[in-house]
Parts: C-alpha cells; sequence; structure tokens
C-alpha cells in the first residue's frame, strides 16, 4: 500500500512537473550542489520518506497509542508530506525530517526506571545531524534538553552525552566543509524551493485543521485514562509541535518558505488518527482525508494554482 502512494505521487509529479526541480540543492552545512537530473537522485527524496513513514508507523503501534495496531499514521504522514517540495526532490529538509524521525524514535525508548545513556546520546547525534541539514533547527536545541528531561530525571552524565552526541555531527560537518572548501551562507539555512502555491498551503493546512478538531475528543480521552508514561508521551509530541511551529515561524520570518512546515506532520501523526474512531471508522473524518487524497492527487492535472508567495 504504502509504496503505490508513493511511487503514484512520485510518477504523477516526475510526468506532470507540478513541484518544479530547481538549479540547485541545499544541504545546510554540508554544502550546495548542482541539482542532477537524474530520477534516482530525485527517488531518493521519495525513499527517504517511505523509511520515516515506517519508523513512525513503528513508534506508534509499538507505545499503543491506539487499542489495535493502525497504519493510519504512515498514511496521513505521506499525504499530507506530498504537498511540500522536498517530498519529490532531494535536500536538506529531506534528510532533517527523516533524522527528526529518528530523533523521536529514540526519546521514545526513554523510561524513566532504566538507563538511559545510549539512548540519549542517539538522539542528540540525530537531532545533530537534523541541524546539519537544515541549520534553522540550531535554535531549538532547548527543546531536545526539554524533552529528555520529560522522560527522565535530571542526570549530568545523561546531559553531558546529550551535548557530547550533538557535537559530534558538527564536527564531521566542519571537518566536511575545511577539506571541500565549502562556505555557508544565509540562503543554506533553509529550504532549496523559494517559494509556494497559496492554493496548496490553504487545502493542506484547512484539511489538518479541522482533522486536528475533529480529533481532540478522542485524543483528550486516550489521555484521561493513560498511564504516567503515556501521557509523558503525549507532553512529548506536544514539546515537538511547539518545536516545529517555532521553526515554521522563523522560516517564514527570515526566508518567506513554508517547506518548515512538512516538519510538524511527523507529530500530526500521532494526533490526528484519533479523529477516525478506534473500533469503528467515523465518516466525517474519512470524507475530509479523501477530500485532500483528492486534491493532492488531482492538483497535477487540474492547474489549481493561482497565487503564490
Amino acid at each position: 500500500m504504502l509504496p503505490l502512494l508513493l511511487a503514484g505521487y512520485y510518477l504523477c509529479n516526475f510526468y506532470m512537473n507540478f513541484h518544479s526541480s530547481r538549479p540547485t540543492s541545499n544541504f545546510g552545512m554540508w554544502g550546495t550542489i548542482a541539482t542532477p537530473n537524474h530520477w534516482s537522485f530525485h527517488a531518493a527524496s521519495v525513499l527517504l520518506i517511505f523509511i520515516s513513514a515506517l519508523l513512525l508507523n513503528a513508534v506508534f503501534n509499538r507505545n499503543e497509542f491506539m487499542e489495535r495496531n493502525s497504519h493510519l499514521t504512515p498514511i496521513l504522514f505521506i499525504t499530507l508530506s506530498s504537498f511540500f517540495h522536498f517530498f519529490y526532490f532531494l535536500e536538506g529538509l529531506s534528510f532533517a525530517q527523516l533524522f527528526l524521525v529518528l530523533t523521536l524514535y529514540q526519546l521514545f525508548k526513554l523510561n524513566q526506571n532504566e538507563d538511559g545513556r545510549r539512548t540519549v546520546f542517539n538522539a542528540a547525534f540525530f537531532f545533530g545531524i537534523a541541524c546539519t541539514f537544515y541549520p534553522v533547527l540550531f535554535i531549538t536545541l532547548p527543546f531536545l534538553f526539554w524533552m529528555v528531561w520529560l522522560m527522565r530525571p535530571f542526570i549530568f552524565r545523561e546531559s553531558a552525552l546529550l551535548v557530547a552526541g550533538f557535537i559530534v555531527p558538527l564536527i564531521y560537518s566542519g571537518a566536511f566543509s575545511f577539506v571541500f572548501k565549502t562556505t555557508l551562507d544565509k540562503t543554506q539555512f533553509s529550504s532549496s524551493f523559494p517559494g509556494h502555491d497559496a492554493i496548496n498551503i490553504i487545502v493542506c493546512a484547512s484539511g489538518i485543521l479541522i482533522l486536528i478538531a475533529l480529533s481532540l475528543k478522542g485524543l483528550f480521552g486516550k489521555i484521561s485514562v493513560s498511564s504516567i508514561r503515556m501521557k509523558k508521551l503525549f507532553r512529548l509530541m506536544l514539546l515537538f509541535i511547539f518545536m516545529c511551529l517555532i521553526v515554521i515561524f522563523i522560516d517564514f520570518l527570515a526566508f518567506h518558505k513554508v517547506e518548515a512546515g512538512g516538519l510538524i506532520i511527523i507529530s500530526l501523526s500521532f494526533i490526528l488518527p484519533y479523529g477516525f474512531g478506534q473500533k469503528t471508522q467515523k465518516p466525517i473524518p474519512t470524507i475530509i482525508y479523501y477530500l485532500v487524497f483528492f486534491y493532492s492527487v488531482s492538483k497535477f492535472f487540474i492547474p489549481y494554482e493561482a497565487i503564490t508567495f
């Protein structure tokens, strides 16, 4: 199911060219390259989305966010991510999204009564890699400490490992820059895509807001009967949402871009499934999803776009 969904989106864009390739691709602290024309370079971005979807689904079901295993999380993640340029073209933001998912994957392993040194180091390491590919994320470093301390008591050794894990990717990216003489300017702090179709953002944002509203009752019901650890996981997701909102605000304010909006879909993929019901599927959220899905596919063939930022 997921490979077919991803392949469908990729092939639609490949032949219809709704999202256009840019002359250069930004990879943050790893430099900027001339965008190759070969299909495999762009298909690699879809592969990263696929890996992220599988990881999110594993985290969602392993931590029993719902009574039964659900596959809504990866489907929602892929559908909503398809509104963004980095879904179709490999760039720094493509890698940043994957490594943020890996960061959450590690954070969700933390437990109050178990040793967390290795997990904390790995989480910081992945977060550091994400920052090197998308430097706007540097400003959200305090959230990483906050999320770790939410799941674990403050332990100096773990906090030191958190710092060490974060620094290691910076050392490697610095060495790469020194060896290959790459430079970092303001344009490399953000995504490669310069703008976005207003109708695309309106449809995506409207669908998300409606689905969030429909999910709140089920979400609060789940939180009210959750264990202490599960409630901490929900608070962790809330912190991650705030972190992404800050990144979106800074990216729009400083660079007039909205591609960072794709990052918040990571956490929304854990919340939106509650709107669809746990035992029986509710009709209204299903209809809203199919309307969003219809637009996400039909945009390749019908010229909805009229206004760009």
